[in-house]
Parts: C-alpha cells; structure tokens; sequence
C-alpha cells in the first residue's frame, strides 16, 4: 500500500521519487493527485526544486488544459513510490510532461503556470487503486 493525505488546502497529495535518467534528476516530489490530468507533469515550483536543467530540454509539444495552451517538453521517466511498511517499492515508466517557468510580465506578474502543482495524472493513476476517503482522512494506494 502507497500512502497519500489530504494538504492543508483538502487536496489529494501523494509523494514519490522521480527519476529522469537523461538529465540525471533523482528526488522526491508531492504529486497533486489529479484524475482529470492524461499526463504526469512537472510544474516549474517542484522543477527548480529538483534544480531541473531546463536547458537541455528538447522535445516540446503544445498541451491544452483548463488554463489553455502551453509546450510542455517530454522526457522518459521513472515514478517511484515505497510501500508504507518498508516492503518494497512500485516503479512506472512514464514520458512526463515537463512545464518550464515562465517569466514574468506587465500583464502577467505572476504567471500560472509558475504556480501549478505538479500532478500525478492517469499515466500512473489507471495502473493504481485508490482508496479515496477524504471524510475518514485517507488516501490509499494499492498497485496489482
């Protein structure tokens, strides 16, 4: 069982490694568990986190979501999460779907995007059962 909680804003929140062997990033991440997300995507507050290397990212396409269009860039990744009683870990293979920070402008000073959680989409969700019990405060992980 992977456990998650709920954050002080009420949100689903699960933490997990992230490995993305090309650009040599290995650390954790809290993952706004979100269902209506296709992708796993990195949102630039846990990118400079990470002190992801921005620079040497290179395949970018543009994604739509309720906040429009913007490029996201793919990079062949790993989500790891541990077992609540130390038995072991649970790796998916992912292409994630990585946000770069956006500067700010007159018209945006503070732009969205530099302000997204990063979140653990479908990609990873729908090879998970979840147990959603936000009345008896649990969220609860289980791999097949």
């Amino acid at each position: 069982m992977i456990v998650g909680w709920f954050n002080p804003a009420r949100q689903p929140v699960v933490k997990s490694r992230l490995v993305v062997p090309r650009l040599g990033i290995d650390d954790e991440i809290d993952w706004l568990v979100d269902t209506g997300a296709e992708s796993t995507c990195l949102h630039p507050t846990d990118g400079q986190y990470v002190r992801f290397p921005y620079d040497e990212l290179v395949v970018a396409l543009d994604s739509e979501g309720v906040g429009g269009r913007y490029p996201y860039y793919r990079e062949y990744a790993f989500v790891v999460f541990y077992e609540s009683d130390g038995g072991g870990a649970r790796v998916f293979d992912i292409i994630l779907a990585i946000a770069r920070p956006e500067m700010p402008t007159l018209s945006d000073p503070r732009p969205v995007v530099n302000r997204l959680p990063s979140l653990l989409g479908r990609d990873v969700l729908n090879r998970l059962r979840m147990d959603y019990d936000f009345p008896g405060g649990r969220l609860e992980f289980f791999a097949g």
